[in-house]
């Protein structure tokens, strides 16, 4: 051996995982709360995540009741600057 490496790559693919921490302030009205299913899609400028369900709070036993101010951690790809969600 002569000392030289010889590798050759054909394509190296390096996906980048980012944390986004998701704020929702539940109002206190009467029946402002939901046991129904929520999703939120997240826009940023580079993609989009879809569709992410929005099950276990970090804070809360139960998201989503009245008067509560949950959050949420959601780990996906790098959509670059966030601009829009809908939930």
């Amino acid at each position: 051996m002569n000392g030289k490496f010889n590798h050759r790559l054909d394509s190296v693919i390096c996906i980048v995982v980012i944390r986004y921490e998701i704020h929702i302030i539940t109002g206190s009205m009467y029946n402002a709360a939901t046991n129904s299913p929520v999703w939120i899609t997240i826009n940023g400028t580079r993609g989009s995540i879809i569709t992410k369900y929005l099950e276990i709070a970090e804070n809360e036993s139960f998201p989503f009741e009245p008067d509560n101010y949950d959050i949420f951690i959601v780990y996906d790809i790098d959509i670059g600057e966030v601009y829009r969600n809908k939930i």
